[in-house]
């Protein structure tokens, strides 16, 4: 999967997530969800990338199991859990969890593999000379699926506490 398909579905989960608080939210909640609509399209997009960062430090480092692992969004969860108390800046965690699962259980897909069909994908492929190298790092072979599983399961929890935090602080409606 190359890079703009990790980007491409993360904005679509987000556009869901967007949707659903959009129509089924109150007042509140959709004043809130509009408010951080377009950072939490850009925090999505960065947070896509995240765990493909380690590929600043050459191909051979690709898919460590720090990277690939819950362990960075935990530590922003535990940090924000302890001290954020507003309603945007969890909105916007919950954004970060969104676009971090999805690139896990994105790289699923084996590496010749797309999201998006054969003829997209080659045409991408061809424009954006993406694919998804090597495996996962340091993990046996037999595990990388479950621990991308597994991985994108404990973010996916930590988006749903971070909304239900959130939901505790929603801010109050103007007048």
């Amino acid at each position: 999967m190359n890079r703009f398909e990790h980007k491409f579905w993360a904005c679509i989960a987000f556009t869901v997530f967007f949707l659903a608080y959009f129509f089924f939210g109150s007042g509140v909640i959709r004043l809130a969800a509009i408010n951080g609509s377009v950072l939490g399209y850009l925090v999505v997009i960065a947070a896509s990338h995240a765990p493909d960062v380690d590929l600043d430090f050459g191909i051979k480092y690709h898919r460590s199991p720090i990277t690939h692992s819950p362990l960075i969004p935990a530590v922003l969860f535990v940090f924000y859990f302890l001290t954020s108390f507003e309603f945007g800046v969890l909105f916007l965690l919950a954004a970060f969890f969104i676009g971090y699962s999805s690139h896990l259980f994105l790289d699923l897909i084996p590496p010749t593999g797309s999201a998006f069909g054969s003829r997209v994908s080659k045409w991408f492929e061809q424009r954006l000379k993406g694919g998804a190298p090597g495996d996962l790092r340091g993990i046996p072979e037999k595990y990388e699926r479950n621990w991308l599983k597994v991985s994108g399961i404990i973010v996916a929890i930590f988006f749903v506490l971070t909304i239900l935090l959130a939901h505790q602080f929603l801010p109050s409606m103007p007048i």
